[in-house]
C-alpha cells in the first residue's frame, strides 16, 4: 500500500508562499539527521534519538521512489531549506496510524505548517481506510497538546515515566510522563462499547473518567 503524496493532496489549509511539502528521499536523510538535533536537541536521548540516526531511515523508512515500508516520513521546506519533519507508523492488522514525532524549525512554529502536517496524517489514514490515529505528546509543553485537541484528538491517559529526556533544570537524563491521545475516524465496522461487567473497579475508574472529560457536555466551560 502505497504512501499519499502530499504534493498532489489539496488541503483545507493553505501553505504559506515558498512552502512544500514533500516524502522524505535518500538525499535528504543525512541532512534531516543534523536539522533534528538544531529544531529539538532532546532527540538525543529516548523514543526520538532514532531520527538522528542514518540507519534508521535506510532501514525502516519508505523513502521516496524506493521500497514502501510501513513507516513514513514527510519534510517540510521554506524554498530549499528543510523547517520540519513528521513520522507515521501504519498498522494494518489493526487499521491505526501512529504519529510517531513531528518537528519544526522554532522558526517556523507560526508558518501553519504544523496545522497542515496534522491534515496530513489525517489525509494519509482516511486514504487507507484506517480506523483511527494515536499520537504522544510531552508534559513538559501544552502547545502540542492545544494542537492535538483544536484537530479533534481526545486524551485518553497518561503513560507515567514513558520516555526519557535531558531535563535542563535538573542536568541529566530522566525518564518522563507522556499523555496518549486518540481521534477516531468514520469507519464501516461496528464499534463494541465495553460492559462494565468485565471491568476490575480501578479500570472501571478509568473507563469512566475518560468518557466524562471528553463528553462535550459535562466540560466546563
Amino acid at each position: 500500500m502505497k504512501w499519499p503524496d502530499p504534493t498532489l493532496i489539496n488541503f483545507k489549509t493553505t501553505l504559506q508562499e515558498g512552502y512544500t511539502l514533500t516524502q522524505l528521499s535518500r538525499n535528504d536523510v543525512e541532512p534531516l539527521t543534523h536539522k533534528v538535533l538544531d529544531w529539538h536537541p532532546n532527540l538525543r536521548y529516548g523514543d526520538g534519538s532514532r531520527f538522528a540516526q542514518v540507519d534508521y531511515y535506510l532501514n525502516c523508512v519508505s523513502l521516496k521512489h524506493e521500497t514502501t515500508r510501513d513507516t513514513v516520513v514527510y519534510v517540510g521546506r521554506k524554498d530549499d531549506d528543510l523547517v520540519c519533519m513528521v513520522c507515521v507508523d501504519r498498522d494494518c492488522y489493526t487499521n491505526s496510524i501512529y504519529g510517531r514525532l513531528g518537528v519544526v524549525d522554532p522558526a517556523h512554529r507560526r508558518s501553519g505548517l504544523g496545522v497542515v502536517v496534522m491534515e496530513l496524517i489525517e489525509y494519509t489514514a482516511v486514504s487507507q481506510h484506517m480506523a483511527n490515529i494515536y499520537t504522544y505528546a510531552t508534559l513538559h509543553d501544552s502547545a502540542v497538546q492545544h494542537l492535538l485537541e483544536r484537530t479533534g484528538y481526545r486524551p485518553i491517559g497518561i503513560i507515567p515515566d514513558r520516555d526519557r529526556e535531558f531535563i535542563e533544570s535538573e542536568n541529566e537524563i530522566m525518564r518522563v510522563a507522556e499523555v496518549l491521545y486518540v481521534k477516531s475516524l468514520p469507519q464501516s465496522e461496528r464499534i463494541l462499547t465495553p460492559s462494565p461487567e468485565n471491568m476490575t473497579p480501578a479500570v472501571r475508574r478509568i473507563w469512566e473518567t475518560i468518557n466524562n472529560f471528553n463528553d462535550p457536555e459535562l466540560q466546563t466551560p
